[in-house]
């Protein structure tokens, strides 16, 4: 019996708990490896979704779960504030898709963080970009929206000519900075929306069926938060994750890994719950 899209967020739930020490850097390196923050700020990013307004007022199961666990990494996302060097973090482009991790825990904690004029201060001393814009943005400094539209019709016409990763993430990427991560609508153009509601879900069978679960997720979880979660290949590929998940405990990045280790794992597992938490929502919630 296939399992449902809640059964198998618990599972992924269960996975993300048990390797929580992962998620968290040393110490020693918060101020001198920025790598080392990328899980705990892609963790942030999926309890933040996990908390946001698709989840809340349908009443998602998983509120509770992710609040919780932004509670107990508040105090060690505090003390990363205070360990890093923020003129050296004003000076790499980089790091703007690392600093999320504090207004994207901010969201999912519902707290504030004493180090908030750092973080902006660091953003505004960076060269643009569309992951800076969005940064600012859910800091509640401008709105990178119509910028990510820009960029979300740039990949739909690179993945057009050759749909191969690169471009294919870039698109993912570019909803997901024009939803917030589920936070808000954005005002998609037709052709957007008839990219979201049908393409994106054929590409995103396709890429399972390969083993690309990581990219399949993001395009699964685009399509719901841009409220093209309905046609049927959306839930096809939903049923398919869940199967992933209720099998291997945790989601694979692509079918050349073998590794059933942390760092080939973290990103789609975290992707994969956040799809499937949203596909658990009552199927109106679902709907453009």
């Amino acid at each position: 019996m296939m399992p449902c899209p809640h059964e198998a967020a618990g599972v992924l739930c269960a996975w993300i708990e048990d390797h929580l020490d992962r998620f968290r850097p040393a110490p020693r390196d918060a101020a001198a490896r920025l790598r080392d923050v990328k899980p705990l700020a892609e963790l942030a990013i999926i309890l933040a979704a996990l908390t946001g307004p698709r989840q809340r007022p349908a009443g998602g199961a998983l509120v509770p779960w992710a609040e919780r666990l932004a509670d107990r990494l508040w105090p060690e996302v505090q003390a990363l504030a205070a360990a890093w060097d923020w003129g050296r973090i004003a000076a790499m482009p980089s790091a703007a898709d690392l600093v999320c991790v504090f207004p994207m825990m901010e969201r999912a904690a519902g707290r504030r963080f004493a180090f908030r004029n750092s973080v902006e201060a660091a953003l505004h001393a960076m060269p643009p970009s569309l992951p800076r814009s969005f940064v600012l943005d859910i800091s509640g400094i401008g709105d990178c929206r119509a910028e990510a539209l820009t960029a979300l019709d740039k990949a739909a016409a690179r993945c057009r000519v050759r749909p191969s990763l690169s471009p294919l993430y870039d698109l993912t990427h570019a909803v997901f900075f024009a939803t917030g991560f589920g936070w808000r609508a954005a005002a998609w153009t037709p052709e957007q929306r008839d990219l979201l509601h049908g393409w994106a879900g054929d590409c995103a069978l396709a890429r399972l069926g390969a083993g690309y679960f990581d990219i399949a997720a993001e395009l699964l979880a685009g399509m719901a938060w841009a409220g093209a979660g309905g046609p049927p290949d959306y839930r096809t590929g939903i049923g398919h994750l869940a199967r992933v998940a209720a099998e291997q405990g945790s989601i694979p990045i692509d079918p050349r890994s073998t590794d059933p280790g942390f760092d080939s794992r973290y990103h789609p597992t975290l992707i994969s719950l956040a799809a499937l938490a949203d596909a658990a929502l009552p199927a109106a919630w679902n709907q453009p």
